[in-house]
């Protein structure tokens, strides 16, 4: 099956045409808001009355963050998955009322999502479908978020230096490392094979650019790549990496006097 890019709930991109699969938060007046469809499918993955949102997926499997009640009444958002190839027009999920979770991602059967946890704020956590349990990713008491995982290894922003950095931990092996722990903020990590992208807010000089900008580490060589180099006139955000690195970096960007209104 080939691959699909997703960006986020409102853009959603693919690298090949055929057995892709595409998601994306409908808007159509037709159906209910929030329901994720499989692109050129005529059935939405779920068509439950509530909102859902947040999609990623891996080969047949779909996560999304959704707003139906659980057992106990809580209407906080949880984590649901499907398997595309089987019938479960509705969905299922993956743990019971926790708090208020949000941001899956999922490559195989291993599922990521940030979740609010007091009163340290929001911690990331995974799980294998089939677990009884998530865990914890990293036990640092700090805000955590933003999660993005490839085969074992999960990247996420981290504030434990009091910005948000770039950290990345493989679940196999328990080894945890700094990504990226430049001046300012980064965020909005990906990973895909050897290479993990993110926005780098930058501070005022810091490399000669002032607002975000997209960078990639290869994880093999160590090397560093400033993706976006636009001044202060223009954003980036949201990278996305697949297939071959080359060319594949897609991202998102706006004016940034057309954000500032």
């Amino acid at each position: 099956m080939a691959r699909s890019l997703v960006v986020d709930e409102s853009f959603s991109e693919t690298a090949n045409e055929g057995e892709n699969l595409v998601f994306f938060a409908s808007t159509a007046v037709a159906i209910n808001p929030g329901d994720e469809w499989v692109f050129g499918a005529d059935a939405p993955v779920t068509a439950e009355s509530h909102e859902q949102y947040g999609p990623a997926v891996s080969g047949d499997l779909a996560v999304w963050v959704d707003y139906r009640p659980a057992a106990n009444g809580s209407t906080m958002g949880r984590i649901y998955y499907r398997h595309l190839d089987q019938n479960e027009p509705d969905g299922q999920p993956l743990t019971e009322a926790r708090g208020d979770l949000g941001q899956p991602a999922v490559s195989g059967n291993l599922v990521v999502w940030s979740e609010y946890v007091y009163p340290v704020g929001n911690q990331v956590f995974f799980m294998h479908i089939g677990d009884t349990a998530p865990t914890r990713l990293s036990p640092t008491q700090t805000g955590q978020g933003q999660p993005s995982v490839y085969g074992t290894k999960i990247v996420w922003a981290d504030s434990r230096s009091g910005e948000a950095d770039i950290y990345l931990k493989d679940i196999d092996t328990g080894v945890e490392q700094v990504i990226c722990t430049d001046p300012d903020d980064q965020g909005s990590p990906t990973i895909f094979s050897d290479w993990v992208a993110w926005v780098d807010r930058g501070a005022p000089g810091y490399q000669g650019h002032t607002r975000n900008d997209i960078f990639a580490k290869n994880m093999s060589t160590g090397e560093v790549f400033q993706v976006t180099w636009d001044g202060n006139s223009v954003m980036q955000g949201g990278p996305v990496l697949g297939g071959d690195i080359k060319g594949r970096i897609l991202y998102q960007y706006a004016v940034l006097d057309w954000l500032l209104r």
